[in-house]
C-alpha cells in the first residue's frame, strides 16, 4: 500500500511539473483541411484546475477552447462562435513545440498546426 502511494505521489507531481510547461504563450503555423491555404496567429493556454482554457487569435478571429493533457498528448475541444465546434489533437516535442492535427465537426479531412513557445506574444 505504501509503495502504491508513493507511485501515485509520483505521478501527481509529473504531472504537475509538466502542466507548469504546457501552460503559455505560443506562436502557431497552420494549414486547413484538405489543403487548403495556410496560416499564421497564436495561442494561449492557461492551467484551469485539472483541464486548460486555450485561446487561439488567427486573422483577426477568436476560437476558445478547453484541453485535456495525458502524457505527451494534448486534447482540445474548441468552437468559434457562431461555428461548428471541433477537435484537435497535439503531441509535444522534446523542444516544447506542440504538433498536431485538427478539424471541425463533420469534417472528412484534417488541417495541422504546429504550435511554437513564445513569450513576446
Amino acid at each position: 500500500m505504501k509503495a502504491l502511494l508513493t507511485a501515485m505521489a509520483v505521478l501527481a507531481l509529473s504531472t504537475v511539473a509538466f502542466a507548469q510547461d504546457i501552460a503559455g504563450r505560443y506562436s502557431l503555423e497552420g494549414g486547413n483541411p484538405g489543403s487548403s491555404g495556410r496560416y499564421g496567429g497564436e495561442v494561449e493556454v492557461t492551467a484551469s484546475g485539472d483541464t486548460y482554457q486555450v485561446i487561439w487569435r488567427i486573422g483577426g478571429q477568436t476560437q476558445e477552447g478547453t484541453g485535456v493533457l495525458v502524457g505527451e498528448v494534448f486534447s482540445v475541444a474548441w468552437q468559434q462562435k457562431g461555428a461548428a465546434p471541433g477537435i484537435a489533437v497535439y503531441e509535444r516535442g522534446g523542444d516544447g513545440t506542440l504538433s498536431g492535427v485538427w478539424a471541425p465537426m463533420g469534417s472528412s479531412a484534417l488541417g495541422i498546426e504546429v504550435w511554437t513557445p513564445d513569450g513576446g506574444i
